[in-house]
């Protein structure tokens, strides 16, 4: 082969690369190792250097063709808004009087009014921001591609402070007075003490930790490529692994009694004891070959998942399950997955559930039936 074939070679693999192919990366993953493997994935956002969510781990799913996902017979909320924002929304939190979106290419916090939607304040912010979770008394804010979290003071609208974190941030989460993000790049889990803003541990995961999330007194950690979810104890920092099979690729979330975590993995929403880890129940849920469970949120009697995709055109779905029973309480597209990929965030407070969508270019304001 000539230099010139070589270079033609490398150059079609780098593109392949960035296309986010995830199902024939897994199928090679698949062929050259036994187990499957984790690969991180950028799911989105080709603007800026933003990494949406961070790395993302994704898996092939050994399950064989899925029901088609659509709308049921009666959808489980309602859009009631569709809100254009400046800029691209990948993330979002309640509270604090408002709802705050993370509006990545823009790299800003975008606060709306709750009452109305209207847009009534914008927060600078270091390139790539992705994450938010929401204190009181601060809004945190995750930007994987410049290594650091920006603490914002909900009142004023300023950032107070900036704390650098490890590489390839892929989770954030608060919990004891702390804040805590993983890095999937140093394999370890990060915590700033939220009265000096200063790193005050880091703990040591093993390989490529995902998704945060609190439930039991207990900080969580995906940790697929060791089997499951790693529970870190805050009066300690100490980390145990909590064996959990074919899990956690996707969100986590605590709430309504229990975490829960949304699976790519095999498309099911796990619900796992808060204090132990242990699987109490799956629901698998109805999508087509190309979605994946990714993003999770419990509050107001329901826990809502909404999807992902590599592919174009792919419907965006928005599922509900009963946190009592684990049952699904129905489904709804949001739209067809269009050429950036961005997975749907969601949020629920105040009897109101909202959903960022990426890939619409807007927030929706959805109203949950009884």
């Amino acid at each position: 082969m000539t230099d010139e074939r070589l270079h033609r070679a490398a150059v079609a693999l780098e593109r392949s690369v960035a296309e986010l192919d995830v199902q024939r990366r897994l199928e090679e993953l698949g062929r050259r190792h036994r187990r499957r493997r984790l690969t991180s994935l950028a799911m989105a956002l080709v603007v800026s250097t933003a990494v949406l969510g961070g790395a993302v781990a994704a898996v092939r799913r050994g399950r064989g063709p899925e029901p088609a996902a659509g709308p049921t017979a009666a959808p489980p909320a309602r859009v009631v808004a569709t809100l254009p924002l400046p800029g691209t929304p990948v993330a979002v939190a309640v509270g604090a009087g408002g709802v705050w979106v993370v509006a990545a290419d823009r790299n800003q916090v975008v606060r709306l009014d709750p009452g109305t939607g209207r847009v009534v304040a914008t927060v600078p912010l270091p390139v790539g921001p992705a994450q938010l979770a929401l204190a009181p008394d601060a809004l945190w804010v995750l930007s994987p591609p410049d290594n650091s979290v920006s603490r914002i003071d909900p009142a004023t609208g300023r950032v107070v402070a900036t704390v650098p974190v490890g590489r390839e941030a892929s989770g954030l989460a608060l919990a004891a007075g702390s804040v805590w993000v993983s890095s999937a790049l140093d394999d370890e889990v990060i915590r700033i003490d939220a009265a000096t803003n200063r790193v005050a541990a880091t703990i040591p995961t093993g390989r490529a930790p995902g998704a945060l999330a609190v439930a039991g007194g207990s900080v969580w950690v995906a940790l697929p490529e060791r089997g499951g979810l790693g529970r870190v104890d805050p009066a300690g920092n100490r980390l145990t692994v909590v064996r959990v099979p074919r899990c956690c690729v996707g969100g986590l979330a605590g709430g309504e009694g229990a975490l829960w975590a949304a699976n790519a993995w095999d498309g099911t929403l796990v619900r796992l004891d808060p204090r132990s880890g242990r699987v109490l129940a799956r629901t698998a849920l109805p999508l087509a070959a190309a979605q994946h469970p990714w993003q999770v949120a419990a509050g107001d009697g329901a826990v809502w998942v909404t999807s992902a995709s590599d592919r174009l055109g792919v419907a965006r779905v928005l599922w509900r399950v009963g946190p009592a029973t684990g049952r699904l309480a129905g489904s709804m597209t949001l739209g067809p997955a269009s050429s950036r990929r961005i997975p749907d965030a969601v949020a629920t407070g105040d009897g109101t559930l909202w959903v960022a969508s990426g890939d619409g270019g807007a927030v929706l304001r959805l109203a949950p039936r009884p």
